[in-house]
């Protein structure tokens, strides 16, 4: 009777993780078979080939049922990301992302701070190219922190010159696993969070 009774909560972790890795493969499945398809319906053109760099914050989280924002707490995060977008047809392309973040926590001390680099964010996805200067990228996060999710981003070229363009971009994403480490993204345990990001394309 007590043997049961301790396997309980470890019955229940474990499904609880068999569900987080459920999702991430269904969305796995999802993009990379509309990636099929979208591949099989474009002509075959030279590889286009742009790189970019941007700087990004996590505007709110949403986290064990409730909400938290930018400056709310003593931590301040910021992710730079930069990455190679590679276009072989004109309505799909595909994206290499990597996004160190820099964390400055505040100390008990008046005006003392201690800042690190603390998490590195791998961010592979699929890029959509929209009218208007528009853009829709479904991308697969793997941290190393241990957490993993989905990220949707919203992008609008603001201005476009021979040399560069210059844009901002609206994530949202979910995050799972590892839910004792808090990351600069998102807080422990599953969590829903979005941000803004400005950047530079070459």
């Amino acid at each position: 009777m007590f043997s049961k009774q301790k396997n309980q909560p470890t019955t229940f972790a474990a499904f609880h993780h068999y569900r987080s890795i459920m999702r991430i493969s269904k969305c796995l499945f999802i993009i990379f078979s509309l990636i099929t398809v979208l591949a099989k319906s474009q002509t075959t053109t030279s590889p286009k080939i742009t790189t970019y760099f941007s700087v990004y914050h996590t505007i709110g989280t949403y986290c064990q049922n409730k909400p938290s924002y930018i400056f709310s707490t003593s931590n301040y995060v910021i992710g730079f990301p930069l990455g190679i977008n590679i276009y072989k047809y004109p309505k799909v392309g595909f994206s290499f992302e990597f996004i160190p973040y820099i964390t400055s926590t505040n100390t008990s001390k008046p005006g003392a701070s201690q800042s690190r680099v603390s998490e590195l964010q791998f961010h592979p996805g699929l890029l959509l190219p929209l009218k208007h200067g528009f853009a829709l990228t479904e991308r697969i996060s793997l941290s190393t922190s241990g957490r993993y999710g989905v990220t949707q981003v919203f992008t609008k070229t603001l201005k476009k010159d021979n040399y560069c363009s210059y844009y901002a971009s609206v994530p949202i994403g979910v995050r799972f696993g590892n839910e004792n480490t808090p990351t600069p993204a998102t807080s422990a345990s599953n969590s829903l969070f979005f941000g803004l990001c400005f950047g530079v394309a070459f």
